[in-house]
């Protein structure tokens, strides 16, 4: 029976541009984990657009034709543009995942960008157990920008202070920290599963993240983003249910949106996704050195 050390789950996580999966799908071969003979690896991505099947292109999940031996990867593409998706549910889906995983002497490892996904997964907040409000939201969702503000700064003024600028600005956000001041029902804590997480972070200049992120959003931009939105032109037109916000806040989605409705030029379409990508990679630089790592 493996030791505690050999049953840990790897976490490598880093701005966008700078080769996560290539590095995860890689790990098997290294020396020092093939030398523990596990029966397979589970590769679980921790990016919170990349779960969608409809912006593939746009979310760069590039998944190789041919996996390595004995690997599997989960979380990416399996919903469609109307279905939700937040912490919560990554947490509990990853969780199921890893626990299979060890019970079969795999090794879990986790992979992507959204760092707070990371955090949370180690070690979930008490609120992480709130359950969403479907009435609360419905109503909140019809609330401007400003009244949502004016809302969470008049029921919890403390957190509305604590909240940084890019978080302050975004409806989403803004409408769960609602959520969680507001009355709602707990869900019932789940039995903890001990991880021994290994943390690998991996980084790069800012000039050659800014290089990669201009060359990649170019490549995807001709090999199928546009039509990609247009698919989902199609879907919020025939579907009763709205296109998931976390979905629609995707850096390119509404970029490559304002591009096919004549709005904006190709050219500024370009540089509008390039910078978003660039400003995001920014933000996971700074978070992960307020969690400890870079």
């Amino acid at each position: 029976m493996k030791g505690e050390a050999e049953k840990q789950v790897i976490s490598v996580f880093g701005p966008t541009a700078v080769g996560k999966t290539a590095y995860a799908l890689a790990l098997p071969e290294t020396r020092s984990i093939a030398s523990l003979h596990y029966t397979g690896f589970d590769i679980i991505s921790a990016d919170s657009r990349q779960i969608y099947q409809d912006i593939k292109i746009i979310s760069g999940a590039d998944i190789p034709t041919h996996l390595p031996a004995n690997t599997k990867i989960h979380g990416i593409g399996i919903l469609q543009a109307n279905e939700d998706w937040s912490v919560a549910h990554f947490v509990k889906f990853a969780r199921e995942i890893i626990a299979d995983s060890l019970k079969n002497n795999r090794l879990p490892i986790i992979v992507g960008g959204t760092g707070l996904y990371h955090q949370q997964l180690f070690a979930p907040a008490p609120t992480l157990q709130i359950k969403p409000n479907a009435k609360l939201r419905a109503s909140l969702n019809k609330l401007s920008l400003e009244k949502l503000q004016d809302k969470l700064e008049e029921i919890n003024p403390q957190k509305w202070e604590r909240m940084n600028n890019s978080d302050g600005n975004n409806p989403r956000r803004l409408v769960r920290a609602i959520e969680i001041a507001s009355p709602s029902p707990v869900s019932p804590p789940e039995v903890p599963l001990h991880l021994v997480a290994r943390e690998i972070f991996l980084t790069d200049t800012l000039d050659n993240i800014k290089q990669k992120i201009s060359l990649r959003v170019q490549d995807r931009f001709a090999h199928g983003a546009i039509e990609e939105i247009k698919s989902l032109k199609v879907i919020k037109s025939q579907s009763r249910k709205p296109i998931s916000p976390q979905l629609l806040s995707a850096t390119g989605v509404g970029e490559i949106w304002d591009f096919v409705e004549g709005k904006i030029s190709q050219e500024e379409c370009l540089r509008r996704w390039a910078l978003r990508e660039f400003q995001y990679a920014k933000r996971q630089l700074t978070w992960a050195k307020r969690y400890g790592s870079g």
